[in-house]
């Protein structure tokens, strides 16, 4: 059996396969600033595109559900990790985007069951906004 690390690396791995194509020019992959990861960042055309990347074994018939959206604070640290990317890369003045990957493995043979790639799965100014003004991301449909 696997460690969640090594499911995590694998899932990452598989994501960034099925999503390299030649409008998507890979920037980065495991990005880090102080604390803080964005597991890919892509250019696509003229946005940024920065990549969560959630790997799951034995996940059932769907890959994407409430439970993948990463919280609120797992989206704040992303948000201000793309921010410091941006900076650091003079990328400041292009889009950005925040995507979601789900990749589900088979929990006995480790093959693929389904891959869901969510485009603007979370909006990056909402992330900051404080609690009181954010909306609910885990009780929407």
């Amino acid at each position: 059996m696997e460690s969640r690390t090594q499911t995590g690396r694998r899932g990452e791995a598989w994501a960034l396969q099925a999503l390299i194509t030649p409008s998507r020019q890979l920037l980065a992959t495991n990005w880090r600033w102080h604390r803080h990861e964005i597991d890919a960042v892509f250019m696509e055309l003229d946005t940024v595109v920065f990549l969560e990347v959630k790997s799951r074994t034995g996940c059932g018939i769907s890959a994407l559900g409430p439970m993948h959206i990463p919280s609120t604070a797992q989206q704040q640290r992303i948000v201000r990790a793309a921010h410091a990317f941006m900076k650091r890369h003079r990328l400041r003045t292009m889009a950005c985007r925040f995507d979601l990957a789900v990749v589900c493995f088979h929990r006995r043979n480790g093959s693929v069951l389904d891959f869901t790639h969510v485009q603007g799965a979370f909006d990056g100014t909402q992330a900051l906004l404080p609690a009181a003004r954010r909306p609910n991301w885990r009780s929407m449909p």
